[in-house]
């Protein structure tokens, strides 16, 4: 009789051998893969990709191979490529934890926050112990302002694995869910953090000053001051001084954090918001263009430089930004709003009409969509359909402004003139600010015999928007019949240095040489 032992030990033996056997059938398998992984850490993407290619043309469903391109494509910003590829070797294998990995990736860097949320949760259900998946996840939530969702997401990572940079996040998402009895506690770990952690001080702290918590701010930017100041520092210090009210100080810092990181697209983007809330339209536009040669087509600058463009009156580039935008983003109902927005302000309405009346049928209880329409019937004539529009408006948003300022354009329009100066009259008491308004009181009441009463209304319009030519006009003849020539003659000479400038701007939008 044989041993048991001998025949164990023969079991073993064959089992071995057939191992060795395997062993260069494994490494054909494994060293193509661990040769690529090697390239493209080492960020060699175009011999990776070769290499792929190979692979993929002999064996076109080798999921790893797929993930792997993937991963390429990310890296090279071709995240639609990079999504397509994921997306086919999830369907190869529903549980391929690289692709969903990737599909999250690839919607987190198209900023398709909803979609990478689901891709990770679907990652988290396959493995739940991915404590950096479940990271990405929460930080994901916070930006798509799922703030609750973010809280529990973080709480279920234990408290040792959590790392310094999950703090900004957890107090953006305390203090949108009115837990602001839990910052305290936050600070004081952000105030004990080293020089190592100084970008996630940093980022506290713009959380801090989102919210109004200055004093902190300042705390920790005291512990946090480099040595030698960075643009990130200098950002984020130029954002406590605007929030102090100090902006000759809070301008200088943002230049000089541009002078130290020129292509920083947060930092121009940021330059443009300050520079708009400040009405420094021009200086915006240079920021927001920038912003655009940094990092084209992003649809949020898109829509900033359509509307900058806009405020300084070129108006005909904003047409074309704006189609850049609805290119762009074509199912985006905003979008189309903005492109025929910027059509009705370039006058062009019948252009505008079907985008208008399309942004109405997608979203009918949308006021602003009501408003644009009623625009485009006023100005095609079309005075009974404008009526229509503006009331429907005004019951969506009775506070909306620019509705009550063109309904007293069509109440002029059809003859009704004391309805017209009595909307205004109200308008300009609610908000005397409005320059539109302002100014087309002041026609009406010259237009009564009231010449005081629209050299006030007037000159608060000119106050308001020094740039509206027209504005000067009327003033001058208010002048004129007020007897005050020396002054008529300033505003009829402003009109002309006004009209001439847009005249000029128009002529170099179409390409016209001007001396």
């Amino acid at each position: 009789m044989v041993p048991w032992a001998l025949i164990r030990l023969k079991k073993l033996s064959s089992t071995l051998l057939s191992f060795i056997l395997l062993l260069p059938y494994l490494a054909a398998q494994q060293t193509p893969r661990a040769q690529i992984e090697s390239l493209i850490r080492s960020n060699q993407l175009d011999a990776a990709e070769q290499q792929l290619f190979s692979q993929l043309q002999a064996h076109p469903s080798d999921g790893w191979a797929l993930d792997l391109l993937g991963t390429v494509r990310l890296k090279q910003k071709r995240t639609s490529e990079a999504t397509a590829l994921f997306h086919r070797a999830h369907s190869l294998n529903t549980n391929d934890s690289n692709a969903l990995r990737g599909l999250a990736e690839s919607a987190a860097a198209s900023e398709t926050f909803d979609d990478a949320i689901a891709w990770y949760t679907k990652l988290l259900e396959l493995n739940p112990t991915d404590l950096a998946s479940r990271k990405q996840l929460a930080l994901l939530q916070e930006k798509a302002g799922r703030y609750a969702d973010s809280v529990a997401t973080i709480q279920k990572i234990p408290v040792a694995s959590r790392s310094a940079d999950l703090l900004p996040t957890l107090a953006s998402d305390y203090l949108n869910v009115h837990q602001e009895q839990k910052l305290a506690p936050l600070v004081q770990q952000v105030v004990k953090l080293g020089p190592a952690n100084s970008n996630v001080m940093l980022d506290f702290v713009a959380v801090l000053v989102r919210n109004g918590y200055i004093q902190d701010s300042e705390k920790i930017l005291q512990i946090a001051r480099p040595s030698k100041p960075t643009a990130k520092y200098l950002h984020t210090l130029a954002r406590v001084r605007e929030a102090q009210d100090n902006l000759p100080e809070a301008s200088k810092l943002f230049q000089q954090a541009l002078q130290l990181d020129p292509k920083s697209f947060d930092l121009l983007f940021d330059g443009a918001r300050f520079s708009g809330q400040h009405n420094r339209w021009d200086e915006a536009v240079g920021y927001l263009q920038k912003c655009d040669e940094v990092n084209p087509d992003r649809p949020e600058v898109l829509l900033k430089l359509t509307l900058a463009y806009l405020k300084t009156r070129r108006r005909e580039k904003a047409v074309s930004v704006a189609r850049r935008l609805a290119s762009v983003s074509p199912n985006d109902p905003n979008a189309q709003y903005i492109l025929a927005f910027a059509l009705v302000e370039n006058e062009l309405w019948e252009t505008a009409e079907p985008m208008a009346r399309k942004a109405v049928e997608q979203n009918p209880k949308d006021a602003n969509s009501q408003l644009l329409m009623g625009i485009i019937h006023l100005n095609k004539g079309e005075l009974d359909a404008a009526r229509v529009s503006f009331d429907e408006t005004l019951r969506l948003d009775p506070n909306l402004l620019d509705a009550h300022y063109y309904s007293a354009l069509v109440s002029d329009r059809k003859g009704d003139v004391d309805a017209a100066r009595t909307e205004l009259d109200a308008l300009v008491v609610k908000n005397p600010d409005h320059a539109n308004a302002q100014a087309e009181l002041g026609v009406l009441r010259l237009r009564a015999g009231d010449a005081q009463g629209a050299r006030a209304a007037l000159e608060a319009a000119v106050r308001l928007q020094p740039e509206a030519s027209q504005t000067h006009y009327q003033l001058g003849l208010v002048y004129a019949r007020l007897g005050l020539q020396d002054e008529s003659k300033a505003q009829m000479a402003e009109f002309q240095k006004l009209r001439e400038a847009e005249d000029n701007l128009r002529k170099r939008e179409a390409g016209v040489k001007v001396p």
